[in-house]
């Protein structure tokens, strides 16, 4: 963590409304050392990106408030077809984990540029929210994307 990175964590740490998601963490050791740096009662987003987090997610997990399965940045460090092994591996584990897991990663991509999602993007999330996912974090759909409003909207279909 830089300096800069630090001094921001002591400013806000103790700020109910504040998160802290990780990229990019590589394992349970990882995961605690930050807990540490961090301490109690501040929020801790693990986000799984590399195989060794999502090997290790079940410890991950009794140390972080949630998890977040990255399909982008896992598929770009494991190619297409090992990424979506390893997501429907990691997927079926997903309500054994102690914290609450969300899916991540061109969850409804279409609508960066689109007012509706695709079918397949529905079907997706339907089937991650069934296997147990607690629910779907949005980045450029939101972020950068034209339908905002839309894509929030699509992904809460099923929630409620």
């Amino acid at each position: 963590m830089s300096a800069k990175d630090q001094a921001i964590v002591d400013r806000t740490r103790a700020i109910p409304l504040i998160q802290f998601a990780i990229s990019y963490l590589k394992d349970a050791a990882e995961a605690l050392k930050y807990r540490e740096l961090l301490g109690e009662p501040a929020y801790l987003i693990a986000m799984l990106e590399r195989r060794p987090a999502i090997e290790d997610a079940a410890k991950i997990a009794r140390v972080a408030n949630e998890l977040w399965l990255c399909r982008g940045d896992l598929g770009a460090e494991l190619g297409i077809r090992a990424m979506a092994e390893t997501v429907y591996r990691f997927s079926e584990k997903v309500r054994d984990f102690p914290a609450p897991v969300f899916m991540a990663g061109q969850v409804l991509e279409h609508m960066t540029g689109h007012p509706t999602p695709t079918r397949s993007e529905i079907s997706t999330i339907y089937d991650s929210l069934a296997r147990g996912y607690e629910g779907l974090v949005l980045s450029d759909e939101t972020a950068i994307g034209r339908f905002p409003v839309e894509s929030c909207q699509a992904a809460a279909l099923f929630k409620g």
